[in-house]
């Protein structure tokens, strides 16, 4: 079975997510602001992500084992549901 992958930094655990709603409420939740930006074939960094403290994000299987990077569509996809999730300035 395939899912999307997501280890937010170093001191977190790997999370399988069907679908990419919930990778980003899983981010915004962990801290990850938006705009994330590939760093490696299954990592991307944020502000607080960086180095190597970065989020991995692939597609993988069961055993957590990559099996593809994320599209730049959908990387982008979630970078506009964490935007969506951001309180916006009045």
């Amino acid at each position: 079975m395939r899912n999307c992958g997501c280890e937010a930094g170093d001191g977190d655990n790997y999370n399988a997510f069907d679908g990419f709603q919930e990778v980003a409420e899983y981010l915004s939740e962990m801290g990850a602001p938006g705009l994330l930006i590939a760093c490696n074939e299954y990592g991307v960094t944020s502000p607080e992500f960086r180095g190597q403290n970065y989020i991995s994000l692939f597609w993988g299987d069961d055993d957590a084992q990559p099996m593809r990077s994320l599209t730049t569509d959908e990387q982008n996809e979630i970078n506009r549901l964490l935007d969506s999730m951001q309180p916006t300035a009045h």
